[in-house]
């Protein structure tokens, strides 16, 4: 919830037209710095999707086991996930949105695999010449509910550790990351002169049998 709370603050940031600009550090005697409305500038237009939950057909979607995943998952659609992102992905294609922020949650239980395919389909707007912004959420990094399915065993499958993670969307931020910070997988990049975007990894993980937590 932090998370989309965060992000819908950000598309207001964002849009507005009004720049504001600080007038610079305290003045001799503590008078207080004065703060005024810079010059207009284009807005920046920017799409904003949480919580994708894509889950990589190829880790498997038939058999008992699978099933009794889904019945126990609260009605999550795992095996209609890639196709929804995709229609999604279109959305964004065909708008006039300069940037894609995914807030976090990208992938079903944070299975390598499904990051994999996850970064494979952004580049199709990257090529396109979108900006595109990855952050992770608690589902995406050593969660240790990533599991394949065949027949009626579930198997535990990698999951994707904050290197793997950085490894695979390095072109959707870390690459264009103005700061880092070295504990986690937060950083910040430009968007224009008078626009920077703080995308914080608010996650706790280990490489446990804990759930990752916010």
């Amino acid at each position: 919830m932090l998370k989309r709370v965060a992000a819908i603050i950000l598309t207001l940031m964002m849009i507005t037209s009004l720049n504001v600009v600080f007038a610079g550090p305290s003045k001799p005697g503590g008078e207080k710095p004065t703060i005024h409305a810079g010059p207009a500038h284009n807005p920046i237009k920017i799409a904003i999707m949480s919580d994708i939950h894509v889950y990589n057909p190829a880790l498997g979607t038939t058999g008992s086991a699978f099933q009794a995943y889904l019945a126990q998952d609260g009605g999550r659609m795992e095996v209609a996930s890639e196709a929804i992102f995709d229609s999604a992905l279109d959305i964004v294609l065909n708008s006039d949105a300069q940037v894609l922020l995914i807030a976090g949650d990208t992938t079903n239980n944070g299975e390598l695999a499904s990051h994999e395919l996850v970064a494979k389909k952004l580049d199709r707007l990257t090529k396109a010449g979108k900006k595109v912004f990855v952050i992770n959420g608690n589902h995406d990094i050593f969660n240790p509910g990533a599991s394949s399915y065949s027949g009626n065993t579930a198997t535990r499958a990698r999951n994707a550790s904050p290197e793997d993670f950085k490894a695979l969307y390095h072109a959707l931020g870390y690459d264009q990351a103005i700061a880092k910070d070295p504990n986690s997988l937060s950083y910040a990049v430009n968007l224009a002169p008078d626009v920077q975007l703080i995308a914080i990894d608010s996650c706790i993980y280990a490489a446990s049998n804990t759930k990752p937590v916010t």
